[in-house]
């Protein structure tokens, strides 16, 4: 055998004892690991063991974790791809590993002067591919970032399964992560920014223990949970999921939602409108109680003065995108095609705060366009 080949021999073998001084240990979602590839867990529970004999100089070590790019929140089971002299190029020759229960890694057994590449994936995207030099026996911190795209959000309501009262302050988290929340008065709770994956759900409360279930989140998807707690004595029912891909989440951040779950006001949606045929937007408006058309605008009837005075017409704030604007050519400027969703408020008293109270003295009408959101 040649020097050459026995040096690229060497350093396989060497760079393959890092897989075998990794620690399997149990997932967050271990139910599920029984689908997946079972690659061992570099983790940074416990110290790496020191090196063989054999191998005196492999005694460098990676260690860090594996982030959402654009929420920064850590990805648990997460693959790292590790490759380096003598071990092939690209994915199809890397030595793979995965995070543990934190998003955490450790890699041990690596030659000190080797300079080597390591990749994050997550649900089959893949992160950029990163150039670790090993100087020394010190551990090198590289934290890895994989790009999950627009996060979703979990939100929803809990309730005592017998009364079918909102139960308040319970506390409401995803299991190994830092992301929690307490419901309010009203039961509600709203977990944003998680990224795209399946997660535990945990809900905690004093009166009625603690709870799990799974849940999947998608890119950009609000899924909503109806949460029927009972005390500890009484089983528990079915975590009831419903996922509403119609519902865009940047519209979920505006409050649109919310304001309408209070029923104050008319309010349409996107599927709504197109579900009518509509040609034109003012035809949206038209037989609305206490609403009328003028020159395109919408106002609104206000009772007569006296029997012989009428009533006037009492014309509403217009709002695009939350923005106060004025209409001259009316509500017909858009499309239906071009509304994502419209708020209609018949006076002050159902004007929300956020739509000046002040300047909306008739009403308020708000509309959420598609233009470059979808």
């Amino acid at each position: 055998m040649s020097q050459a080949t026995a040096a690229v021999r060497q350093r396989a073998l060497a760079l393959f004892a890092a897989a075998a001084c990794a620690l399997v240990l149990p997932s967050v979602l271990s139910a599920q690991d029984t689908e997946r590839d079972r690659a061992p867990v570099a983790s940074p529970e416990r110290s790496c063991p020191p090196p063989p004999p054999a191998a005196p100089e492999a005694r460098g070590s990676i260690q860090g974790t594996v982030h959402d790019e654009r929420t920064g929140l850590p990805l648990p089971d997460s693959r790292l791809l590790l490759s380096g002299p003598g071990h092939g190029e690209g994915l199809a020759g890397a030595v793979t590993f995965r995070t543990d229960g934190r998003g955490r890694y450790r890699l041990c057994r690596l030659p000190v002067g080797w300079t080597v590449t390591l990749r994050a994936e997550h649900r089959g995207l893949l992160g950029p591919t990163a150039s670790i030099r090993i100087p020394s026996d010190a551990p090198v911190e590289r934290d890895l970032e994989v790009y999950l795209g627009e996060p979703g959000a979990l939100l929803g309501r809990v309730r005592d399964r017998e009364s079918d009262e909102t139960v308040s302050g319970a506390a409401v988290r995803v299991a190994g992560m830092s992301v929690e929340t307490v419901t309010g008065d009203d039961g509600e709770f709203r977990l944003p920014d998680l990224p795209a994956g399946d997660y535990v759900i945990e809900v905690e409360h004093l009166a009625y223990g603690l709870r799990r279930d799974s849940v999947s989140v998608r890119s950009g998807t609000a899924v909503e949970l109806a949460l029927g707690v009972a005390p500890r004595a009484l089983a528990m029912e079915p975590l009831v999921v419903t996922v509403d891909e119609t519902r865009p989440i940047w519209l979920e951040r505006t409050g649109f939602y919310r304001r309408r779950s209070r029923n104050v006001g008319i309010f349409f949606t996107r599927e709504e409108i197109l579900d009518e045929g509509h040609s034109r937007l003012s035809e949206v408006f038209r037989g609305l109680s206490g609403v009328r058309l003028r020159n395109g605008r919408v106002v609104m009837r206000r009772a007569p003065r006296s029997i012989t005075s009428g009533g006037r017409a009492c014309p509403v704030q217009h709002f695009i995108d939350g923005q106060a604007v004025t209409l001259a050519a009316g509500v017909d400027t858009y499309l239906p095609e071009d509304i994502a969703a419209i708020e209609l408020y018949r006076g002050p008293s159902e004007t929300p705060m956020e739509f000046d109270r002040r300047r909306a003295a008739c009403g308020a009408l708000v509309l959420w366009l598609r233009a470059r959101r979808d």
